[in-house]
Protein backbone atom coordinates (compact mmCIF):
# COMPACT_ATOMS: atom_id res chain seq x y z
CA UNK A 1 0.00 0.00 0.00
CA UNK A 2 1.18 3.27 -0.59
CA UNK A 3 2.32 5.48 1.95
CA UNK A 4 -0.37 8.04 3.20
CA UNK A 5 -2.83 5.72 1.41
CA UNK A 6 -6.45 6.03 3.36
CA UNK A 7 -7.87 3.10 1.54
CA UNK A 8 -6.60 0.28 3.91
CA UNK A 9 -5.24 2.51 6.90
CA UNK A 10 -3.04 0.11 9.31
CA UNK A 11 -4.91 1.58 12.41
CA UNK A 12 -7.71 0.65 13.77
CA UNK A 13 -9.53 1.67 17.09
CA UNK A 14 -8.19 -1.53 18.49
CA UNK A 15 -4.51 -1.28 17.28
CA UNK A 16 -2.16 -1.33 19.98
CA UNK A 17 -0.15 1.60 18.79
CA UNK A 18 0.68 5.06 20.14
CA UNK A 19 2.05 7.67 18.35
CA UNK A 20 4.39 9.99 20.45
CA UNK A 21 2.43 13.28 18.71
CA UNK A 22 3.83 16.75 19.06
CA UNK A 23 1.35 19.82 18.01
CA UNK A 24 3.35 22.63 16.07
CA UNK A 25 0.52 24.65 15.39
CA UNK A 26 -2.34 24.72 18.07
CA UNK A 27 -4.31 27.69 19.03
CA UNK A 28 -5.12 30.57 21.82
CA UNK A 29 -5.08 34.06 22.37
CA UNK A 30 -5.00 36.35 25.82
CA UNK A 31 -8.83 37.13 26.85
CA UNK A 32 -9.71 40.55 25.49
CA UNK A 33 -9.66 42.56 28.34
CA UNK A 34 -5.58 41.56 28.50
CA UNK A 35 -5.59 43.77 25.84
CA UNK A 36 -7.12 46.42 27.17
CA UNK A 37 -5.54 47.12 29.96
CA UNK A 38 -2.51 47.18 29.02
CA UNK A 39 -2.49 48.93 25.53
CA UNK A 40 -3.31 52.87 25.08
CA UNK A 41 -6.94 53.61 24.46
CA UNK A 42 -6.38 54.96 21.04
CA UNK A 43 -5.49 51.00 19.88
CA UNK A 44 -8.80 49.68 21.22
CA UNK A 45 -11.00 50.01 18.21
CA UNK A 46 -8.39 47.65 16.68
CA UNK A 47 -8.61 45.31 19.31
CA UNK A 48 -11.07 42.18 18.16
CA UNK A 49 -14.95 42.11 19.91
CA UNK A 50 -17.71 39.34 19.60
CA UNK A 51 -20.89 41.01 18.86
CA UNK A 52 -24.19 40.45 16.95
CA UNK A 53 -24.88 41.20 13.51
CA UNK A 54 -28.23 42.66 11.67
CA UNK A 55 -29.02 38.73 11.51
CA UNK A 56 -29.03 38.17 15.04
CA UNK A 57 -25.69 35.87 14.75
CA UNK A 58 -22.42 36.41 16.67
CA UNK A 59 -19.74 37.60 15.06
CA UNK A 60 -16.18 39.05 15.51
CA UNK A 61 -15.51 42.94 14.87
CA UNK A 62 -12.32 44.65 14.20
CA UNK A 63 -12.56 48.66 13.89
CA UNK A 64 -16.30 48.44 13.12
CA UNK A 65 -15.67 45.71 10.06
CA UNK A 66 -17.40 42.05 10.38
CA UNK A 67 -14.37 39.70 10.01
CA UNK A 68 -15.27 36.17 11.15
CA UNK A 69 -18.49 34.28 12.37
CA UNK A 70 -18.51 33.07 15.83
CA UNK A 71 -21.42 31.14 15.54
CA UNK A 72 -21.32 27.43 16.94
CA UNK A 73 -20.29 25.30 14.10
CA UNK A 74 -22.09 21.64 13.06
CA UNK A 75 -19.96 18.95 13.18
CA UNK A 76 -18.33 18.36 9.21
CA UNK A 77 -20.22 16.10 6.50
CA UNK A 78 -20.12 12.98 7.40
CA UNK A 79 -17.55 10.48 4.94
CA UNK A 80 -14.01 10.80 4.55
CA UNK A 81 -10.69 11.56 7.12
CA UNK A 82 -11.49 14.88 7.48
CA UNK A 83 -14.82 14.43 9.12
CA UNK A 84 -14.42 16.05 12.83
CA UNK A 85 -15.43 14.90 15.88
CA UNK A 86 -16.48 17.88 17.78
CA UNK A 87 -17.01 17.38 21.45
CA UNK A 88 -16.35 21.40 22.89
CA UNK A 89 -17.15 24.40 22.04
CA UNK A 90 -14.20 26.09 20.05
CA UNK A 91 -15.16 29.50 21.49
CA UNK A 92 -14.32 28.00 25.26
CA UNK A 93 -13.44 31.01 27.28
CA UNK A 94 -11.56 28.95 29.67
CA UNK A 95 -9.16 27.63 26.13
CA UNK A 96 -6.03 29.21 27.43
CA UNK A 97 -6.00 27.95 30.62
CA UNK A 98 -2.49 25.58 30.49
CA UNK A 99 -4.78 22.67 33.06
CA UNK A 100 -7.51 22.77 30.53
CA UNK A 101 -5.61 22.27 27.38
CA UNK A 102 -3.14 19.67 29.48
CA UNK A 103 -6.60 17.79 29.76
CA UNK A 104 -7.41 18.30 26.28
CA UNK A 105 -4.28 17.17 25.14
CA UNK A 106 -4.47 13.95 27.27
CA UNK A 107 -7.77 13.09 25.60
CA UNK A 108 -6.50 13.28 21.86
CA UNK A 109 -2.95 11.73 23.23
CA UNK A 110 -0.38 13.88 22.10
CA UNK A 111 2.32 15.16 24.47
CA UNK A 112 2.78 18.40 23.94
CA UNK A 113 1.68 21.06 21.98
CA UNK A 114 2.67 24.73 20.59
CA UNK A 115 0.65 27.68 20.63
CA UNK A 116 -0.05 29.85 17.41
CA UNK A 117 -2.28 32.58 16.85
CA UNK A 118 -1.74 35.03 19.59
CA UNK A 119 -2.70 38.39 18.10
CA UNK A 120 -1.72 37.31 14.56
CA UNK A 121 -5.15 39.53 14.11
CA UNK A 122 -3.10 42.61 14.69
CA UNK A 123 -0.61 41.51 11.61
CA UNK A 124 -3.57 42.92 9.39
CA UNK A 125 -4.10 46.51 10.56
CA UNK A 126 -2.42 49.44 8.84
CA UNK A 127 -1.02 50.82 12.24
CA UNK A 128 2.32 49.86 12.86
CA UNK A 129 2.51 51.23 16.08
CA UNK A 130 -0.76 49.10 17.17
CA UNK A 131 0.86 46.24 15.82
CA UNK A 132 3.91 46.17 17.83
CA UNK A 133 1.88 47.24 21.47
CA UNK A 134 -0.46 44.44 20.78
CA UNK A 135 2.04 41.85 19.93
CA UNK A 136 4.15 42.96 22.81
CA UNK A 137 1.31 41.91 24.87
CA UNK A 138 0.77 38.69 23.68
CA UNK A 139 4.07 37.87 24.00
CA UNK A 140 4.58 39.23 27.35
CA UNK A 141 1.29 37.38 28.68
CA UNK A 142 2.02 34.22 26.58
CA UNK A 143 5.69 33.34 28.20
CA UNK A 144 4.20 34.80 32.11
CA UNK A 145 1.13 32.01 31.69
CA UNK A 146 2.69 29.10 29.85
CA UNK A 147 6.85 29.07 31.07
CA UNK A 148 6.00 26.99 33.78
CA UNK A 149 4.44 24.18 31.49
CA UNK A 150 7.32 24.53 28.79
CA UNK A 151 8.01 20.94 28.66
CA UNK A 152 4.63 20.56 27.27
CA UNK A 153 3.34 23.73 25.99
CA UNK A 154 5.58 26.41 24.11
CA UNK A 155 3.72 29.69 23.51
CA UNK A 156 5.16 31.47 19.83
CA UNK A 157 5.64 34.76 19.96
CA UNK A 158 4.29 37.56 17.23
CA UNK A 159 6.41 39.14 15.27
CA UNK A 160 5.16 42.46 13.06
CA UNK A 161 7.46 43.21 10.10
CA UNK A 162 6.70 46.91 9.32
CA UNK A 163 9.39 48.13 11.35
CA UNK A 164 12.39 45.83 10.62
CA UNK A 165 14.24 48.12 13.46
CA UNK A 166 12.23 47.51 15.55
CA UNK A 167 11.32 43.71 14.78
CA UNK A 168 15.28 42.93 15.43
CA UNK A 169 15.03 44.34 18.76
CA UNK A 170 11.48 42.03 19.31
CA UNK A 171 13.81 39.16 18.60
CA UNK A 172 16.25 39.93 20.82
CA UNK A 173 13.84 40.37 23.63
CA UNK A 174 12.38 37.67 23.20
CA UNK A 175 15.25 35.49 22.94
CA UNK A 176 16.10 36.44 26.35
CA UNK A 177 12.70 35.71 27.82
CA UNK A 178 13.28 32.30 26.62
CA UNK A 179 11.31 32.17 23.08
CA UNK A 180 11.95 29.70 21.33
CA UNK A 181 9.97 30.18 18.07
CA UNK A 182 7.80 32.77 16.55
CA UNK A 183 5.08 33.82 14.32
CA UNK A 184 5.82 36.30 10.65
CA UNK A 185 3.65 36.82 8.18
CA UNK A 186 2.81 34.30 5.58
CA UNK A 187 3.39 36.80 2.94
CA UNK A 188 3.94 40.04 3.21
CA UNK A 189 2.82 41.05 -0.20
CA UNK A 190 3.84 45.02 0.16
CA UNK A 191 7.25 44.19 0.69
CA UNK A 192 7.97 40.11 -0.12
CA UNK A 193 10.81 38.31 1.87
CA UNK A 194 13.05 38.21 -1.29
CA UNK A 195 13.92 42.43 -0.52
CA UNK A 196 17.39 42.77 1.18
CA UNK A 197 15.71 45.34 3.79
CA UNK A 198 15.17 41.87 5.40
CA UNK A 199 18.82 40.64 5.64
CA UNK A 200 18.75 42.40 9.36
CA UNK A 201 15.87 40.59 10.72
CA UNK A 202 17.27 37.22 8.68
CA UNK A 203 20.67 37.83 10.48
CA UNK A 204 19.60 37.80 13.87
CA UNK A 205 16.55 35.15 13.58
CA UNK A 206 19.49 32.90 12.56
CA UNK A 207 21.88 34.18 15.42
CA UNK A 208 18.88 33.41 17.81
CA UNK A 209 18.13 30.05 16.63
CA UNK A 210 14.72 31.28 16.81
CA UNK A 211 12.16 28.78 14.91
CA UNK A 212 10.23 31.34 12.29
CA UNK A 213 6.58 29.99 12.07
CA UNK A 214 4.04 31.52 8.77
CA UNK A 215 0.46 30.36 9.43
CA UNK A 216 -2.12 30.47 7.06
CA UNK A 217 -4.08 33.41 7.17
CA UNK A 218 -1.37 35.68 9.30
CA UNK A 219 -0.11 37.50 6.80
CA UNK A 220 -1.00 40.90 4.84
CA UNK A 221 -2.82 40.02 1.84
CA UNK A 222 -6.43 40.01 2.51
CA UNK A 223 -7.87 36.63 2.06
CA UNK A 224 -10.49 35.92 -0.76
CA UNK A 225 -14.41 36.82 0.82
CA UNK A 226 -16.46 34.43 2.40
CA UNK A 227 -18.78 34.79 -0.27
CA UNK A 228 -16.75 32.99 -2.88
CA UNK A 229 -16.92 29.86 -0.31
CA UNK A 230 -14.72 27.91 2.46
CA UNK A 231 -13.60 25.87 -0.06
CA UNK A 232 -12.12 28.58 -2.33
CA UNK A 233 -11.15 31.05 0.58
CA UNK A 234 -9.11 27.99 2.16
CA UNK A 235 -7.49 27.08 -1.16
CA UNK A 236 -6.45 29.96 -2.13
CA UNK A 237 -5.07 31.12 1.26
CA UNK A 238 -2.88 27.71 0.86
CA UNK A 239 -1.05 29.29 -2.15
CA UNK A 240 0.52 31.53 -0.03
CA UNK A 241 3.07 28.85 1.34
CA UNK A 242 4.01 28.06 -2.34
CA UNK A 243 4.64 31.56 -3.02
CA UNK A 244 6.90 32.52 -0.07
CA UNK A 245 8.56 29.35 -0.10
CA UNK A 246 9.63 29.94 -3.56
CA UNK A 247 10.88 32.90 -2.67
CA UNK A 248 13.14 32.02 -0.04
CA UNK A 249 14.35 28.99 -2.28
CA UNK A 250 15.15 30.57 -5.17
CA UNK A 251 16.03 34.20 -4.37
CA UNK A 252 19.53 33.92 -2.52
CA UNK A 253 17.90 34.31 1.20
CA UNK A 254 18.53 30.74 2.08
CA UNK A 255 21.79 30.76 0.32
CA UNK A 256 22.69 33.81 2.90
CA UNK A 257 21.26 32.81 5.97
CA UNK A 258 20.94 28.93 6.09
CA UNK A 259 20.83 28.43 9.75
CA UNK A 260 17.06 29.56 9.38
CA UNK A 261 14.46 27.61 9.65
CA UNK A 262 10.96 28.02 7.81
CA UNK A 263 7.79 25.31 9.47
CA UNK A 264 4.91 26.49 6.94
CA UNK A 265 1.30 26.22 9.02
CA UNK A 266 -1.81 25.03 7.97
CA UNK A 267 -0.86 25.20 4.50
CA UNK A 268 -0.62 21.43 3.87
CA UNK A 269 2.53 20.12 2.29
CA UNK A 270 1.06 17.76 -0.77
CA UNK A 271 2.34 21.20 -3.50
CA UNK A 272 6.03 21.01 -1.81
CA UNK A 273 7.26 18.03 -4.45
CA UNK A 274 6.11 19.96 -7.39
CA UNK A 275 7.25 23.00 -6.22
CA UNK A 276 11.06 21.59 -5.77
CA UNK A 277 10.50 19.89 -9.51
CA UNK A 278 9.27 22.61 -11.03
CA UNK A 279 12.22 25.45 -9.05
CA UNK A 280 14.77 22.63 -10.03
CA UNK A 281 13.72 22.30 -13.53
CA UNK A 282 13.16 26.62 -14.44
CA UNK A 283 16.44 27.14 -12.91
CA UNK A 284 18.81 24.58 -15.19
CA UNK A 285 15.99 25.78 -17.99
CA UNK A 286 16.90 29.56 -17.88
CA UNK A 287 20.27 30.21 -16.64
CA UNK A 288 20.08 33.97 -18.26
CA UNK A 289 17.30 34.32 -16.20
CA UNK A 290 17.36 32.89 -13.29
CA UNK A 291 19.53 33.84 -9.61
CA UNK A 292 22.39 32.28 -9.63
CA UNK A 293 22.77 30.35 -6.87
CA UNK A 294 25.26 27.67 -5.08
CA UNK A 295 23.01 25.12 -4.73
CA UNK A 296 19.64 24.04 -6.21
CA UNK A 297 16.60 25.53 -5.21
CA UNK A 298 15.29 22.33 -3.71
CA UNK A 299 18.47 21.60 -2.12
CA UNK A 300 17.59 25.03 0.22
CA UNK A 301 13.97 23.96 0.99
CA UNK A 302 15.16 20.17 2.15
CA UNK A 303 17.48 22.52 4.42
CA UNK A 304 15.02 25.17 5.52
CA UNK A 305 11.74 24.24 5.13
CA UNK A 306 9.35 22.22 7.17
CA UNK A 307 5.54 21.62 6.16
CA UNK A 308 3.38 20.89 9.11
CA UNK A 309 0.58 18.46 8.39
CA UNK A 310 -2.88 17.70 9.43
CA UNK A 311 -4.36 15.78 6.88
CA UNK A 312 -2.07 15.76 3.81
CA UNK A 313 -2.24 12.18 2.34
CA UNK A 314 -0.98 13.57 -1.00
CA UNK A 315 1.86 15.36 1.07
CA UNK A 316 2.89 11.81 2.60
CA UNK A 317 2.49 10.16 -0.51
CA UNK A 318 5.58 11.98 -1.84
CA UNK A 319 8.45 10.96 1.06
CA UNK A 320 10.93 10.16 -1.77
CA UNK A 321 11.10 13.94 -2.52
CA UNK A 322 9.53 16.13 0.22
CA UNK A 323 11.27 13.55 2.95
CA UNK A 324 10.43 13.17 6.54
CA UNK A 325 12.77 15.54 8.06
CA UNK A 326 10.93 18.28 6.75
CA UNK A 327 7.79 17.01 8.54
CA UNK A 328 5.95 18.08 11.42
CA UNK A 329 2.42 17.01 12.68
CA UNK A 330 -0.40 19.70 13.74
CA UNK A 331 -3.74 18.91 15.56
CA UNK A 332 -5.06 22.68 14.98
CA UNK A 333 -6.82 22.58 18.12
CA UNK A 334 -9.75 23.53 18.59
CA UNK A 335 -10.33 24.35 15.30
CA UNK A 336 -12.87 22.64 13.25
CA UNK A 337 -10.53 21.20 10.47
CA UNK A 338 -8.03 19.64 12.49
CA UNK A 339 -7.50 16.36 14.18
CA UNK A 340 -8.30 16.91 17.52
CA UNK A 341 -9.60 14.38 19.44
CA UNK A 342 -8.77 11.69 17.07
CA UNK A 343 -4.95 12.58 15.93
CA UNK A 344 -3.34 9.15 16.97
CA UNK A 345 -6.11 7.61 14.14
CA UNK A 346 -5.69 10.22 11.61
CA UNK A 347 -1.48 10.13 12.07
CA UNK A 348 -2.01 6.15 12.04
CA UNK A 349 -3.87 7.02 8.43
CA UNK A 350 -1.04 8.72 6.92
CA UNK A 351 2.35 6.63 8.07
CA UNK A 352 0.91 3.43 6.59
CA UNK A 353 3.76 1.64 4.93
CA UNK A 354 6.79 4.35 6.88
CA UNK A 355 10.06 3.39 8.13
CA UNK A 356 9.63 3.75 12.12
CA UNK A 357 12.68 6.19 12.22
CA UNK A 358 10.34 8.39 9.18
CA UNK A 359 7.42 8.06 11.83
CA UNK A 360 9.10 9.53 14.72
CA UNK A 361 10.57 12.54 13.11
CA UNK A 362 6.80 13.05 12.09
CA UNK A 363 5.33 12.61 14.83
CA UNK A 364 7.88 14.23 17.97
CA UNK A 365 11.52 14.27 17.01
CA UNK A 366 11.81 17.13 14.53
CA UNK A 367 9.20 19.23 16.70
CA UNK A 368 11.53 18.46 19.59
CA UNK A 369 14.21 20.09 17.39
CA UNK A 370 12.39 22.95 16.36
CA UNK A 371 10.86 24.23 19.99
CA UNK A 372 13.05 22.68 21.94
CA UNK A 373 10.82 19.95 23.55
CA UNK A 374 12.54 17.75 25.87
CA UNK A 375 13.05 14.26 24.39
CA UNK A 376 10.88 13.01 27.77
CA UNK A 377 8.12 14.95 29.08
CA UNK A 378 5.83 14.75 32.06
CA UNK A 379 2.67 13.46 32.77
CA UNK A 380 -0.10 15.74 33.36
CA UNK A 381 -0.31 15.23 36.94
CA UNK A 382 3.15 15.14 37.20
CA UNK A 383 3.82 18.55 35.78
CA UNK A 384 0.91 20.21 37.49
CA UNK A 385 2.52 19.36 40.89
CA UNK A 386 5.73 20.34 39.99
CA UNK A 387 3.86 23.82 39.13
CA UNK A 388 2.33 23.90 42.28
CA UNK A 389 5.21 23.49 44.36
Amino acid sequence: MAAGSTDQPHWSEESNMVYRIISSDSHADAPREVYIESVASKFHDGIPHVAKGDDGKNYLWVRGQKVLTMEHLREGREGGPWQQVREFDMNDADGWKPSRRLEHMDRDQTVAEVIQGGATWALFDPDPELQLAVCKVWNDWAMDVYKPYSSRIQPSATLPIKDIGAACKEVQRLAAMGYTNLQMPIYPIEMPYRKREYDPLWAVLQDTGMTVNLHIRSGTRKSTPFSAGRVHNYCVDCTDGIITASELCSTGVLERFPGLKFVFLEVGGGWAAWLMHTMDGIYNAHPETSITLKKRPSEYFKQSIFCSIMMDSVAMKTIDTLPADNLVFSTDYPHPEGTWPESQRRVGLQVAGWKDEDIEKFTHKNAERLYGFPAETPSTAELLNAVAR
